[in-house]
């Protein structure tokens, strides 16, 4: 649990997609070269394994207005996800990205004001619970 830069960006992308009525279920640290995704989401309907990147800056770009972010471990192997949350930590926002967009690169870099354009779309699924939830607890007002 050294990491802490890491772990802050992975809890701000799990809490921006709880906040969008996504569920999330942390993977469970088992070694650096076993975990090959940092968590999944659930619509409901799918699973989706998700890679979280974070970064507070950029040391490669002279521009800074914009963040980069490695995509490649250490070892070389690519990630089977399917989708990359890049987390900004100085401006505190997450940018989703389906990993077919960015596979086989090495690095990407986002603009700051792209982040508003990259987010994770809300939950269609979690408003319809929220309405059999309400309409639920009004059944059980009638007992």
């Amino acid at each position: 649990m050294g990491n802490f830069k890491g772990i802050s960006g992975e809890l701000l992308a799990m809490s921006d997609a709880l906040k969008k009525g996504y569920i999330v279920a942390k993977i469970p640290e088992v070694g650096s070269h076993f975990n090959m995704y940092d968590f999944v989401l659930d619509d409901g309907v799918k699973l989706f394994r998700v890679e979280v990147k974070t970064s507070d800056y950029s040391e490669k770009t002279r521009n800074q207005n914009c963040v980069e972010f490695k995509l490649k471990r250490k070892n070389g192997l690519s990630y089977n996800v399917d989708c990359f949350a890049l987390v900004c930590l100085k401006i505190s926002k997450v940018a989703w990205i389906p990993s077919n967009l960015i596979k086989n690169k090495r690095r990407h870099t986002i603009k700051y004001k792209d982040f508003d354009y990259c987010g994770l779309p809300k939950n269609p699924l979690s408003t319809e619970i929220k309405k059999e939830e309400k309409f639920v607890n009004q059944l059980s007002l009638f007992k």
